[in-house]
C-alpha cells in the first residue's frame, strides 16, 4: 500500500512539473506571438489570408 502511494506521490509531481513545463512553452509562444504583432506581421498576414479568401 505505501508503494501505491508513493508511486502515485511520484506520478502527481511528475504531472505538475510537466504542466509548468507547458505553461512555459505557451508563455513563449505568446510572447512570440506578441512581438510579431507589434512589428506589424500579423495584420499583414490577416490582411492577405482576407485577400485570398475573397478572391
Amino acid at each position: 500500500m505505501r508503494h501505491l502511494h508513493e508511486k502515485l506521490d511520484y506520478l502527481i509531481s511528475r504531472q505538475w512539473t510537466r504542466l509548468a513545463e507547458m505553461q512555459l512553452m505557451q508563455l513563449d509562444a505568446m510572447s512570440w506571438r506578441g512581438e510579431e504583432a507589434e512589428a506589424g506581421d500579423v495584420g499583414v498576414r490577416r490582411r492577405a489570408a482576407k485577400g485570398e479568401a475573397a478572391g
